[in-house]
């Protein structure tokens, strides 16, 4: 099993366009906990999605199933987890948009750490790694999230 991290796998103007597709079409969010998940499947730009596809394949010959971004307020965390998405999920990935807030790192159960940072991707089996997020306590944090699936399905 495997936590692979990608720094600079989107550019800080294309983490703010992401986090514009947010805001663009906020009303489409339904809140999920205490964040608010914007899924984009849709609406994404095929530089984004080819882009995250093809480093996909690379790791585990996957492809984007549901892709989000999501916007996690002050006071919001999510304790650990195992994805269980779907029972075909072959893969997690999460992509830090800003970094400009405190808290909000993401860990998992055998204490490893990842600090937040703008354009920094983490692709990871969410089925096999417990994971959580520690509490956003100033600021907004927004993350793009998506979960794969075998090319063929």
């Amino acid at each position: 099993m495997f936590i692979k991290i990608y720094d600079n796998f989107f550019t800080k103007k294309e983490c703010n366009e992401l986090i514009a597709l947010h805001e663009k079409w906020k009303y489409l969010v339904v809140p999920f906990y205490n964040v608010f998940p914007l899924k984009i499947k849709k609406i994404i730009s095929k530089k984004y999605s080819n882009r995250i596809n093809k480093k996909a394949k690379e790791i585990n010959n996957s492809i984007i199933d549901y892709i989000e971004v999501v916007l996690w307020p002050t006071g919001s965390y999510k304790d650990l987890h195992f994805d269980n998405f779907k029972s075909s999920t072959t893969l997690s990935s999460v992509c830090f948009l800003n970094d400009n807030y405190e808290g909000g790192h993401l860990y998992f159960k055998d204490k490893s750490v990842i600090t937040p940072k703008t354009g920094r991707m983490i692709f990871f089996d969410g089925n096999y790694f417990e994971h959580g997020v520690s509490k956003i306590t100033e600021k907004t944090r927004y993350q793009l999230t998506a979960f794969y699936k075998n090319e063929k399905n």
